[in-house]
């Protein structure tokens, strides 16, 4: 190609893509690239090098890889000791490998692109061929274009596959006789309207500041690790691990957390039923992750990691709007970046076939309302479109319901699979829980 104008590349992301490799080597076989996504033929190498050790159980470690390399007499091409010591600490962390694997399969994309367009060029302006032939020919390319780029999964399925799954969807419902067939939220007319928490699905629970999503988030994952015993992770982008372990234990304490805050006093009874709870929290498969800042790269490459190295059975985000999204639109505008976000953590949800539970928040046009809606969600209607549930928290004024047993409701606004409707709960504010009426 002509040298003014050089082949599109990012020798940084395919740095950051090998390094990502060496720091992470489970991510050698999970990052969808192939060797020509490399654009300097030292990077192919250094790929082929990983790829050859990983296949053959052996280290993958920058040493070993060195040494591989050199056993071959391949050190040379790649540049000589120095340089595969630079690419191994070329990046402190793998978390942002997806961010890295982006841009390499973008850059070999539009390699490809072009030297495509400059055969069509070529065959266009050949008089020999009928112009139906250099159509065909030119189709063919852009088509053996999109399925060459590695990674791609076959999305195309006979229906006979397609039967089955349903069938075994509903042999597995008959089994439970209508009862919770996902993982149950502790909250039983939740559970009866939805069937719980199902998999791959995404559960959206929406409110206004200070309204209780966070109460209402982390006492499902406290149910689901203390009491049905599965593993939970949690992302909690707005408080400390230590923070939200001290609300689970006053909450299933029945102890005043504004009271332990304020005067740090309780009885003798309180401490040994915090003592009791904070034995089984302890040995619970509850797990948490407090960064104050997290990508849509982080989150896809930490969830993937609790899947695969604790076989986590439920991810809980409080909350969504706080993440930050990683393409060049949403860096352009707020609305593009939420509806990343949201679409990041369905697609989450379908790739580790598990439910994910997101914390939203509501606009303030919700105020204006006698009850929140589904067009309250704040910032991008993308959070409505992805989810599959959504549970907008409504609190009733005490002095117009004095006779009856609930102060709040749970509006199932959207139910992709199931009808919608209102579940009645009473709130308890000192405890932060709400409970089943």
């Amino acid at each position: 190609m002509d040298s003014m104008n050089p082949m599109p590349c990012s020798l940084d992301a395919e740095k950051g893509v090998l390094c990502s490799m060496i720091l992470s080597p489970e991510l050698i076989d999970e990052i969808p690239v192939a060797p020509e996504w490399f654009h300097l033929p030292a990077h192919r190498t250094v790929y082929t090098a990983l790829k050859e050790l990983c296949a053959s159980g052996k280290p993958t470690d920058f040493i070993s890889l060195t040494q591989y390399l050199r056993d071959r007499k391949r050190l040379d091409k790649c540049g000589g000791a120095a340089a595969i010591t630079d690419i191994g600490t070329f990046v402190a962390t793998a978390a942002n490998h997806d961010h890295y694997t982006h841009i390499l399969r973008e850059k070999y994309a539009r390699r490809r692109l072009i030297l495509a367009a400059h055969e069509m060029l070529q065959e266009a302006n050949s008089e020999g061929d009928e112009v139906d032939s250099a159509l065909e020919a030119a189709e063919k390319k852009v088509f053996a274009l999109r399925g060459d780029l590695a990674g791609e999964k076959d999305t195309v399925k006979q229906c006979k596959d397609a039967v089955l799954a349903a069938i075994d969807h509903i042999e597995n419902t008959q089994k439970h006789h209508g009862g919770t067939l996902g993982i149950s939220t502790g909250i039983r007319r939740w559970d009866s309207m939805t069937s719980g928490l199902i998999d791959g699905e995404m559960t959206v629970i929406a409110a206004r500041p200070s309204q209780g999503k966070t109460a209402l988030g982390m006492q499902i994952a406290a149910h689901v690790a203390l009491d049905l015993d599965l593993r939970v992770l949690v992302f909690s982008l707005e408080m400390s691990a230590e923070l939200l372990i001290k609300r689970i234990l006053c909450s299933r304490a029945n102890l005043d957390l504004q009271r332990v805050r304020d005067t740090g006093t309780i009885t003798k009874r309180e401490s040994s039923d915090v003592l009791s709870i904070a034995n089984k929290l302890g040995t619970a498969k509850l797990y948490i992750d407090s960064s104050s800042r997290l990508s849509t790269a982080q989150f896809r490459s930490r969830a993937r990691k609790a899947k695969r190295e604790r076989g986590i059975r439920l991810i809980v985000v409080d909350y969504l709007q706080i993440m930050h999204g990683t393409t060049k639109k949403a860096n352009d505008f707020r609305t593009h970046e939420v509806a990343e976000i949201s679409r990041t953590i369905k697609e989450i949800a379908l790739e580790l076939n598990i439910p994910v539970v997101a914390m939203a928040q509501l606009n303030r046009d919700s105020e204006k309302n006698s009850k929140p809606r589904l067009s309250n969600l704040r910032e991008c209607g993308d959070i409505e479109q992805d989810a599959d549930q959504v549970a907008l928290i409504h609190h009733i004024d005490p002095d117009k319901n004095k006779t009856s047993h609930h102060n709040a409701i749970l509006i199932i606004a959207k139910q992709r699979n199931g009808p919608t409707g209102e579940i009645e709960v009473r709130f308890l504010k000192e405890y932060t829980r709400f409970e089943n009426v």
